[in-house]
């Protein structure tokens, strides 16, 4: 947690290297705080143009309870609007958009706001069970085919999987709580080692990554921090080589030498990169930015998540 409250005028020209900074978590009960989150898609194969979908929706965060070890938040989504053309299938996509309008997420945070688990996982589960039989619904009504139709099916069956929607279902607040009550100092990084989900199945990539504060507005009382994250290339090397030797196997081919295994190395990449800014007065985000690049072979894949604080 920061424990920098407000830009004073005394502090306010001290704005060099090293300055210190505690983001504040210190939030009341019952506070109500609105945003819109925009979601980006981006798929792509080869030099092709990428296919890209993008919808905004409306989310309400309210903080339930204050305790010893941190805070229970309720995180509500609203409707969700198609920023992107889908042609035909712009009325489905619509509806699908808005599965989890209306559902809430009870969150436990701890005490620097970081997420650290979901209370409702029950409640969440029964509100995909009747999301994947309106879905069905729809289909049917689209004159979807059999192959579709099991596919959705397939893909919906995971919605029911407490464990599986627990992870779903933190993906975005745990990207928007990502760097609130952080400690940082102004223009230096703050480097760890982390890990990366495999696209391949077996162990995570090993990560390098980063927080860097780097700028404060003594104007406007706000905090900017930058978040890093990208594949450790000399400790992600063995992973890499697994999966180019099981993906040689699965296509009957001998093991890959160590030239075509540093080849189908640099052909994989992973970056994570974001960008938050905060209101030093309480430590809640104004608006934030996060984006995820990845390639695997000829497949590139762009997903970006956008916050925008709604004014009270």
């Amino acid at each position: 947690m920061i424990v920098f409250t407000a830009l004073s005028p005394a502090f306010a020209p001290a704005q060099a290297t090293g300055t210190v900074v505690e983001l504040p978590v210190n939030w009341t009960v019952g506070e109500r705080h609105r945003f819109d989150m925009i979601k980006t898609r981006q798929n792509a194969r080869g030099r092709a143009n990428p296919t890209v979908s993008r919808a905004s929706t409306s989310v309400e965060i309210e903080v339930l309870e204050k305790r010893a070890d941190g805070y229970l938040i309720q995180w509500t989504f609203g409707r969700s609007r198609l920023l992107s053309n889908h042609g035909p299938g712009t009325v489905l996509a619509e509806r699908m958009a808005n599965i989890t309008a209306g559902m809430r997420l009870v969150i436990a945070l701890d005490r620097t706001g970081s997420v650290t688990g979901l209370a409702n996982v029950d409640e969440i589960v029964a509100h995909y069970q009747k999301a994947s039989n309106a879905i069905l619904g729809w289909l049917q009504e689209a004159g979807a085919g059999p192959a579709v139709v099991r596919q959705i099916k397939g893909a919906t069956r995971q919605l029911l999987n407490p464990r599986f929607v627990s992870v779903v279902s933190l993906k975005e607040p745990s990207l928007y709580f990502l760097a609130s009550g952080g400690r940082y100092t102004l223009n230096v990084k703050s480097e760890y080692e982390d890990a990366l989900p495999n696209p391949f199945g077996g162990q995570p990539f090993p990560s390098k990554a980063y927080f860097l504060l780097s700028d404060l507005n003594a104007g406007r009382n706000q905090a900017t921090v930058q978040w890093v994250q990208a594949l450790d290339p000399m400790r992600s090397a063995p992973i890499l080589l697994e999966a180019a030797s099981r993906l040689a196997q699965g296509a009957g081919r001998p093991p890959p030498t160590d030239l075509e295994a540093k080849a189908f190395s640099s052909t994989i990449s992973v970056e994570d990169q974001a960008s938050y800014v905060f209101d030093l007065s309480d430590g809640w985000l104004i608006s934030g930015v996060h984006r995820r690049s990845s390639r695997i072979q000829e497949l590139r894949k762009v997903e970006q998540v956008e916050f925008k604080s709604v004014p009270r």
